[in-house]
């Protein structure tokens, strides 16, 4: 059973704080879930983060922060950056090497949420903690 939890951890908007953001999320998750539990869930939320992670660093240029909550019911990932504009799907050409990340985010079967606060955005993305 799942008891309700949470962790964050600040990154620097360099490259480097994209894979530094992900090794921390993989380790929150197994921290969180357990080595048995929510692997298929886990891989999905670290590539959901992945994309949420590089676009705090392509695009907002601050630092941010991942955050990481889990309850009996749902988990969820947050990543906060201190750029209020809120990010928008855009079509990418087939040629282009960025433009996709939401829409992976959205055929990952995630709730995904975008929220505009004064001075910074939280995207997020949620999965019942079940798999459904």
């Amino acid at each position: 059973m799942v008891t309700a939890a949470e962790v964050s951890r600040e990154f620097e908007p360099d490259a480097p704080a994209v894979s530094q953001a992900r090794r921390f999320l993989r380790q929150a998750l197994q921290d969180l879930l357990g080595d048995d539990d929510g692997s298929e869930l886990a891989d999905t939320l670290l590539v959901a983060a992945n994309e949420l992670t590089t676009n705090a660093v392509l695009h907002a240029r601050t630092e941010f922060v991942v955050r990481v909550a889990v309850d009996a019911v749902h988990v969820r990932v947050e990543v906060t950056d201190g750029n209020s504009r809120v990010p928008q799907q855009c079509l990418a050409p087939a040629d282009a090497t960025s433009g996709r990340g939401l829409a992976i985010i959205d055929g990952s079967g995630l709730k995904r949420a975008l929220t505009g606060i004064p001075a910074a955005k939280l995207s997020g993305c949620k999965r019942n903690a079940a798999g459904g």
